[in-house]
């Protein structure tokens, strides 16, 4: 899903850098996110083909 590019795997030890609460909390068909999640697609050249 990122274009055979390389990805960052989070283990146990990093738990201590991630927030107890999420800061931004939206289903993804949610009307605010659309732009963003289109943006997001185009870059990363994942879509419908």
């Amino acid at each position: 899903m990122n274009g055979h590019a390389a990805a960052i795997v989070l283990n146990d030890r990093a738990l201590g850098a991630l927030p107890k609460e999420p800061k931004f909390h939206h289903a993804l068909n949610d009307d605010m996110l659309v732009d963003v999640l289109q943006r997001i697609a185009l870059r990363l050249s994942y879509g419908p083909r």
